[in-house]
């Protein structure tokens, strides 16, 4: 991300039985990476097989609620937004899955033009099905060219950043594609947090950890805060939250279970084989809102009141101390000068 060629390796890994992978952390900044990166058809194969796996384990119920989470998500969001007199009118959503977060944020914003970019081709038909947002199909280090050089008020990617093999391209192509004054919203894991695991079963046992998801970027909070504003960004919300896996740091006590999954011999394709025929495709789930007492767009304050007291954080910290799960960001890039 900053650019440097040297790091030292943290620990090893296997993505699926699929590559072979070290974990390298660089010195200057922080972050951690896979090396060598996924490639594209490595990566794709490895993501299909995980989203079968996950989608058919949890059943219709928990993809549902899964979906309300990602909307009352978004809702709350809008309303800090609110909060801060900020009403975006064009909005894009980058890794947008099911489109439920923009959802949430448009209920806030009804008058806002949302689009929604990912990878996924049936995750967009899905979208344009159930929101009737308008889609872009394609990677996130194309977005201007995607879009159009088009500008937008708002970009959004939640759980993103994570899976890039270039986050600060894609984190430079968000910043070229906003407005003046345009806010960037993201979550990641905190890469200090999440890199533990692997890093104990390599330090204690030697063991390479098992990949099911394909996490190429594991970013230090700081480092990442820093890159952000050496682009131009102004930091605005700045936070970590989820420490119920976290509480006690680095200074837990070192079992099996402060460990990563070892490697095992679980095929991507044959868990692709198996699931395939046996997964529910999105678009067969009704929309899970509509059975909700809460959820009425002829008493939205009704349906913000919900959402708020489900989401509202009572506990957060500065990203900056390294402690917690979850990043949440919110940077905003500067409006011009005038003369």
């Amino acid at each position: 991300m900053c650019g440097s060629f040297q790091g030292h390796e943290v620990s090893r890994g296997r993505f699926w039985d699929l590559k072979d992978v070290s974990f390298v952390r660089c010195p200057q900044c922080g972050l951690t990476q896979t090396d060598p990166m996924l490639d594209d058809e490595t990566t794709a194969l490895g993501c299909q097989a995980y989203f079968l796996r996950e989608s058919l384990r949890e059943g219709p119920r928990n993809l549902e609620k899964k979906m309300i989470r990602a909307f009352r998500k978004g809702v709350y969001f809008g309303l800090l937004l609110k909060k801060r007199k900020i009403s975006p009118l064009k909005i894009l959503e980058i890794g947008a899955g099911d489109g439920y977060f923009s959802r949430g944020v448009h209920f806030i914003f009804p008058n806002a033009e949302v689009t929604c970019l990912d990878v996924v081709k049936e995750a967009l038909d899905f979208v344009e099905q159930a929101h009737g947002f308008k889609t872009l199909w394609g990677t996130p280090e194309n977005i201007n060219t995607l879009s159009n050089h088009q500008t937008y008020d708002l970009i959004i990617a939640r759980d993103l950043l994570e899976h890039v093999r270039d986050p600060g391209l894609v984190m430079r192509e968000i910043y070229r594609s906003l407005s003046p004054g345009g806010g960037f919203h993201f979550i990641t894991p905190n890469g200090y947090e999440d890199i533990w695991l692997p890093y104990c079963r390599w330090k204690l046992r030697h063991e390479p950890c098992q990949m099911l998801i394909n996490h190429v970027s594991y970013f230090d909070p700081q480092g990442l805060r820093r890159y952000l504003q050496n682009i131009g960004f102004r930091k605005k919300i700045w936070f970590t939250y989820d420490f119920n896996g976290t509480r006690w740091g680095q200074g837990r006590r070192l079992t099996e279970k402060q460990m990563a999954e070892p490697v095992s011999e679980i095929s991507a394709q044959k868990t692709i084989e198996e699931f395939k025929a046996k997964a529910l495709p999105l678009g067969e789930i009704s929309d899970p809102l509509m059975r909700k007492w809460w959820y009425s767009s002829f008493a939205p304050l009704l349906t913000q009141l919900y959402c708020t007291l489900k989401e509202s954080r009572l506990f957060v910290l500065s990203a900056d101390l390294g402690i917690g799960h979850e990043i949440f960001g919110y940077f905003v890039k500067p409006l011009l000068r005038q003369g």
